[in-house]
């Protein structure tokens, strides 16, 4: 007498579970898809950190030219008037600041080998890195006016040129 099907015979005939071939593309798609994410966020990171070096060489491309520009703006026109010099220019200034009071040989120079832009007073400080140029020039139409170029490089090729002009205060053209 039957009552039924046998339970356990059905629970041998069904086929549960997944084949090799199935595995295996499941495998094969989820690489793919890893490669495809590992490469989009390697290129994000990059891009991120591409846009991080350019931003820190021109804030402290930006934060030089205003040291600069400031405390030339209080340079005394009289002698000695400032002194450009291939990479360089010192001058006195009229006045000093809290933290630095000297107000006789500031010097704003970029060195070569290092590739730092300085700034030396009674406090010596490092204002920029991957500095390539810095010049400063005036014209014989008028020498009371100092055009100032700095420029700097990434390591990754990228090239930022900050320029200003500034005239001392006592200046008259």
């Amino acid at each position: 007498m039957r009552f039924g099907k046998n339970p356990q015979k059905e629970r041998l005939k069904r086929r549960d579970g997944f084949t090799l071939i199935e595995i295996v593309m499941v495998i094969v798609m989820v690489a793919i898809m890893g490669t495809f994410t590992i490469q989009y966020l390697w290129t994000y990171t990059k891009a991120a950190q591409d846009v991080s070096e350019r931003k820190d060489i021109v804030d402290q491309l930006t934060l030089s030219m205003e040291w600069l520009t400031r405390e030339l703006r209080l340079a005394e026109c009289t002698t000695p008037a400032p002194v450009i010099a291939g990479n360089r220019i010192t001058f006195d200034k009229t006045s000093g600041y809290p933290v630095d009071p000297d107000t006789t040989a500031i010097r704003y120079r970029r060195f070569g080998g290092s590739q730092l832009f300085r700034r030396r007073g009674t406090v010596q400080d490092t204002l920029a890195e991957n500095v390539t140029a810095f010049a400063v020039s005036t014209t014989v139409a008028d020498p009371t006016l100092y055009n100032i170029t700095i420029t700097a490089s990434t390591p990754n090729g990228g090239t930022f040129t900050i320029t200003s002009s500034v005239r001392p205060r006592d200046c008259i053209p």
